[in-house]
């Protein structure tokens, strides 16, 4: 049997402590059922980890599989995905012949599994048959959304001979038109039935899910309750060190200045890029941090022209789409109304204020306007205050200043960190890091109030300065975390 484990939590909370007459075993569950059903994507959720093999392709697990679910360095239970049954109605009809009642159908199992020739004849019942024999518990998982069909009673009376405790599992993978019949058929030989979809259902349900178990094996209640108050406080710290990072993350945009070489050439796109390429890789470094507090250690995000890896992250244009209007951007970055330079120019107009070649001058095509005229090059001086205006050997660049530029590092890390709390580790699509999706910025500040909205503006309205920044991060942290 193969076991894999996930990496340990880094300060996650112990598991609550027991008195000696309350320990108990580490509960052992295996995951049985035809193929395709969503076996392998119910292990991935349970134990909250995305290297979990899942294919469409029947056979992808091909040997038990097993899958601790730890916190703190303790495992609070084990997952074992198994094959699916490929000849369970010709096992059974063997089965019948050795068996003459229902007191010995379990050492008859036993024999038949034992024998020399078996693993040749029922490679996947054997595998499955094993760790059960060896005490797991059963989770026989379904597909709500295909008919019953009689063929499934064979390999439930199997599993009625091995005289394990048993879950039934209904999964709607592509609906729900059926999960009433199952429900009636699956009554008749499992104690406990549940609708559980591993691609879909929050944490909250996998929580509710593992309390059923704990149900199915009297010695079991104590030690999975424990579990389930364990990944709760585990899952509650791990958030709270994601808005760490995520504050981290701004600060280090928001208030990074470059030490650039130049000649008395205008433009330099090259300085530029290197800067805002800097800025862009303190980002995707924030978010592969995010991800691994979160368990996620093979997470993809999607390429799309409002995506991190293809989109100018200075470009205004990709501000509106994280729901906010240009009235209500600048009023955001007025910090509640105090007027500022930077951020309406009477000069330069209102229409250009939001155009990408204005936004700090970090675009290849705005550098030469910072240089190609002294009235362009001084308003600058506001959005880029490190940006010398003489043209000297050495100068330094940085920081971003501008502030609606700060709500949309902002809203970017929210997004980011909101979708991964949305997501199980069943899932294996890209992270749809498109704002045009769903996230709405508009709308989640609506969930604070006006002096909580006035925290994150004045945060982000610091101009670069990290002191100022890191002064505000606990009540900032605490305003991020009613966003989610």
């Amino acid at each position: 049997m193969t076991k894999h484990s996930d990496s340990p939590s880094q300060g996650a909370e112990s598991l609550p402590s027991a008195t000696d007459a309350e320990v108990q075993e580490v509960p052992v569950f295996a995951i049985v059922g035809h193929p395709n059903k969503g076996k392998s994507s119910l292990v991935a959720t349970l134990t909250q980890n995305d290297s979990v093999a899942i294919s469409r392709l029947s056979g992808t697990t091909i040997q038990c599989q097993e899958f601790p679910m730890v916190v703190d360095g303790k495992t609070c239970y084990r997952i074992i995905d198994t094959p699916g049954f490929q000849r369970a109605r010709p096992l059974l009809q063997q089965l019948m012949t050795k068996s003459a009642h229902a007191g010995d159908r379990l050492q008859a199992l036993k024999t038949m599994v034992a024998e020399a020739d078996f693993p040749q004849f029922y490679p996947d019942e054997y595998q499955l048959l094993q760790p059960i024999l060896d005490g797991a518990a059963i989770i026989y998982l379904v597909d709500g959304a295909k008919p019953y069909r009689p063929e499934y009673e064979s390999e439930m009376q199997i599993l009625q001979w091995t005289g394990q405790p048993r879950l039934a599992v209904i999964n709607p993978i592509g609906g729900n038109q059926y999960v009433e019949q199952w429900q009636q058929a699956l009554d008749q030989f499992f104690s406990r039935v549940h609708v559980f979809n591993p691609l879909e259902s929050p944490f909250q349900e996998s929580m509710q899910l593992l309390k059923v178990f704990s149900k199915i094996r009297q010695q079991w209640e104590t030690p999975v309750n424990l579990a389930v108050s364990a990944l709760i406080s585990d899952r509650e710290h791990r958030i709270q060190l994601a808005v760490e990072q995520v504050c981290q993350s701004c600060i280090n945009i928001l208030c990074y200045r470059e030490a650039i070489e130049y000649d008395a050439t205008p433009g330099h796109p090259v300085a530029f890029a290197r800067y805002q390429n800097r800025l862009r890789a303190f980002e995707n470094d924030s978010m592969q941090k995010v991800e691994a507090l979160l368990r996620y250690y093979k997470i993809s995000r999607q390429e799309d022209p409002l995506q991190l890896h293809q989109t100018d992250l200075m470009d205004a244009d990709n501000w509106f789409v994280w729901g906010l209007d240009r009235k209500e951007l600048v009023l955001m970055a007025l910090g509640g109304g105090a007027a500022s330079g930077a951020v309406i120019d009477v000069g330069l107009g209102g229409a250009s204020l939001f155009t990408g070649a204005l936004v700090g001058g970090l675009a290849a095509t705005g550098t030469a306007l910072i240089y190609s005229n002294n009235k362009l090059r001084q308003r600058f001086k506001t959005w880029l205050p490190g940006v010398s205006s003489e043209f000297r050997q050495t100068s330094t660049i940085g920081p971003v200043t501008n502030p609606l530029f700060a709500w949309a590092v902002l809203g970017r890390a929210i997004y980011h960190l909101e979708l991964l709390l949305q997501r199980t580790h069943a899932q294996r699509a890209e992270l749809p890091l498109d704002a045009r999706a769903g996230f709405d910025l508009k709308n989640k500040l609506k969930l604070l109030s006006k002096s909580e909205t006035r925290i994150l503006s004045n945060w982000l309205n610091a101009k670069g300065s990290a002191g100022k920044m890191r002064l505000q991060l606990s009540k900032v942290q605490k305003t991020i975390l009613k966003l989610l």
